[in-house]
């Protein structure tokens, strides 16, 4: 059993940070760290699409603006 339950990514990153060092880890942390760290990239990978796709929607929108007012 963890000592720690890993329920968000801050813990999810020491018991990282304590596996990168060597430290042991019980398989239920490892695990959890893994869940919510996999998590987290799925996420930061969506919301970069998706501002990525806005930013250009707004490029688009000015260049569309700046043709009728003749710039």
């Amino acid at each position: 059993m963890a000592k720690k339950a890993i329920e968000t990514v801050a813990d999810a990153m020491s018991c990282a940070n304590k596996m990168a060092s060597g430290r042991p880890c019980t398989q239920a942390e490892m695990k959890a760290t893994v869940r919510i760290l996999n998590g987290a990239l799925k996420t930061a990978r969506t919301t970069a699409r998706v501002a990525k796709r806005e930013a250009l929607e707004a490029k688009d929108m000015l260049k569309s603006i700046l043709s009728r007012v003749g710039l």
